[in-house]
């Protein structure tokens, strides 16, 4: 089953908000969902959560070229350093843009609940059949 926009934007806006509750933005990142930051960034985007958008950018700066990877394996590298890196500063890092995207921005939840009334959320929503999901 192919999700639509709408169940997209609900899983993504879940799955951040999740990962970065049960153990900070560090996690959201090492685990598959950072596969779909990109999507994240602009999901956030379109509900106006301007805030949260900007603080989950930050991120970049984790990576080279200020990109983030797709690959998970690819993002390990880079979340777990070897060498002459110190992870306690990637880490500070990932700890202080959770706080501020869990306690300072927007909420996220209200503003994607807004964000799928406005578009007539009844009509949005794939129709899946039980234990399609």
């Amino acid at each position: 089953m192919v999700l639509s926009v709408t169940d997209q934007l609900i899983l993504d806006m879940q799955c951040l908000i999740s990962g970065t509750e049960n153990g900070s933005l560090h996690q959201w990142l090492a685990n598959d969902t950072g596969d779909r930051y990109d999507f994240v960034v602009d999901h956030l985007h379109k509900i106006g959560a301007r805030a949260a958008r900007d603080t989950v950018l930050k991120l970049k700066q984790i990576f080279p070229g200020n990109s983030v990877p797709f690959s998970q394996e690819t993002r390990h590298r880079y979340l777990w350093p070897e060498g002459d890196h110190d992870p306690d500063d990637l880490f500070d890092l990932c700890d202080t843009l959770s706080s501020t995207l869990l306690y300072e921005c927007e909420d996220i939840y209200l503003l994607s609940v807004e964000y799928i009334e406005a578009l007539g959320y009844s009509e949005k929503f794939s129709e899946a059949s039980p234990g399609e999901w």
